[in-house]
C-alpha cells in the first residue's frame, strides 16, 4: 500500500465530511436550528465514522476492485458501486446497533440508512475525481 493511496483516502474522508455535512445541513436547517449547527452536528459524527469505518472499507473495495483485471472497464465500475452502496447500508446498520433495543420508528431507521447510502455514494465520487487528479498531475 503506497502512501498516495492512503493520502488520497483521507483527503476524500475530509472532503467528503465537508460535502456531506453541507448536504445534510441544508437539509435540516429550520426556524429553531440554522445551517452551521447541523454542518457541526452531522460533520463531528461523520467525521468520525467515515474515517474509522469508511476509509478502511474503501481501501478494501479498492483492493477487491483492483483484483479483477480481466474485466471490462464497465463492470468494475459496476462492481465497484454497488460494494460502496452495500458498504454504506451495511455501516448504517452497524451505527443504529448500538441501540438496537430502543425503539426506533421504522422511518427514523430508514432515513439513517438511506444517509449511510448517500454518503458512501458521495465518498465513491468525490474518491473517483480525486484519483482523476491525482493520476493527471502525479505522473
Amino acid at each position: 500500500m503506497n502512501l498516495t493511496l492512503i493520502f488520497r483516502k483521507i483527503l476524500t474522508a475530509i472532503l467528503t465530511t465537508l460535502v456531506f455535512s453541507s448536504m445534510m445541513g441544508l437539509y435540516f436547517m429550520n426556524q429553531n436550528y440554522d445551517f452551521q449547527f447541523y454542518f457541526i452536528a452531522v460533520g463531528s459524527v461523520s467525521l468520525i465514522f467515515i474515517f474509522f469505518v469508511g476509509v478502511p472499507l474503501s481501501l478494501i473495495i479498492e483492493y477487491v476492485v483492483n483484483r479483477l483485471s480481466a474485466l471490462k472497464a464497465f463492470y468494475k465500475w459496476s462492481i465497484q458501486v454497488s460494494l460502496y452502496l452495500f458498504f454504506g447500508l451495511i455501516s448504517s446498520i452497524a451505527l443504529l446497533l448500538p441501540d438496537i433495543t430502543d425503539d426506533y420508528d421504522k422511518n427514523f431507521s430508514v432515513q439513517i440508512m438511506i444517509y449511510g447510502i448517500i454518503a458512501s455514494f458521495v465518498f465513491m465520487l468525490i474518491d473517483i475525481v480525486i484519483k482523476g487528479i491525482f493520476k493527471t498531475f502525479l505522473r
